[in-house]
């Protein structure tokens, strides 16, 4: 087992480890609703700690974060699965490209969910306000068309792995 191989397979470990966290954590958010409504308060500008926060909209905004969970999660998995490969000694495969693309694609969604999660929480959080004093936040920045543009890149990334194993193949069955 050469040093790639290792490294790829502890790699795969500490990303199954940060999926595990991920999920464990959306668990306790769910399960401790007055934690993760002092959390909300916390991160929520324009909200005070004296802010009433319901029930039902805690698990409203709970649900709209559980889109960006999955894309994490789907983006985790595919990661993990890659540096599986790796780790077993396939870097150039058709199925490594598959991955690649996969994993581009979440970073692709992401900033999508993001702005979903964004939005369905501003309003959710400001339902309680008089009509015409709710709020719909979207917003885009920087940061996300920089994820975005990461995530095609991957994408024709992994479309050209997964063409070159396939002239590989045919120039294999020429010889």
């Amino acid at each position: 087992m050469n040093r790639f191989s290792r490294v790829s397979g502890v790699l795969a470990y500490v990303t199954l480890l940060f999926a595990s966290v991920l999920i464990v954590s959306a668990l306790g958010f769910l399960a401790l609703p007055d934690v993760s409504r002092e959390i909300l308060v916390d991160a929520t500008p324009g909200l005070t700690s004296g802010s009433e926060i319901s029930l039902r909209v805690l698990y409203g905004v709970h649900a709209a974060a559980w889109l960006v969970l999955g894309v994490n999660l789907f983006m985790l998995w595919h990661v993990y699965s890659l540096f599986c490969l790796y780790s077993q000694g396939e870097t150039l495969s058709n199925r490594c490209g598959l991955h690649v693309r996969r994993v581009g694609l979440g970073l692709v969604l992401l900033p999508f969910a993001v702005t979903v999660y964004r939005a369905a929480s501003s309003v959710l959080l400001s339902w309680h306000n008089a009509p015409g004093e709710r709020e719909l936040v979207l917003a885009i920045d920087v940061q996300t068309l920089g994820f975005a543009s990461g995530g095609v890149l991957l994408m024709l990334v992994g479309a050209t792995i997964r063409e070159a194993t396939v002239i590989a193949e045919e120039n294999r069955s020429f010889v």
